[in-house]
């Protein structure tokens, strides 16, 4: 399994994904916050990365395969106007 990995070439360099975040909800209790949504992309940008605080947990077979993806994800809070209707429709 190491000579696989050693076969896969990594990125020389970060990869930055643009992310787009749509929150569909229709009352105040069902919103989510930018703040939830930053604090999620954090956990995601260290799992990609490999610098999550549980990468120990990882079982032996994968652990050859765990590695830093070199990818992050940026997203950008940005405020939408929302116009309300009555629903979605197929």
């Amino acid at each position: 399994m190491g000579r696989m990995r050693s076969m896969i070439p990594k990125p020389a360099r970060i990869i930055t994904i643009p992310v787009v975040v749509h929150v569909v909800f229709n009352t105040s209790e069902q919103n989510v916050s930018e703040a939830q949504i930053n604090s999620q992309l954090v956990v995601l940008n260290d799992d990609y990365r490999k610098r999550n605080s549980d990468k120990s947990l990882v079982p032996p077979a994968f652990q050859p395969l765990a590695a830093d993806m070199n990818v992050d994800l940026d997203w950008h809070a940005e405020i939408l106007k929302v116009i309300k209707r009555g629903g979605f429709e197929a």
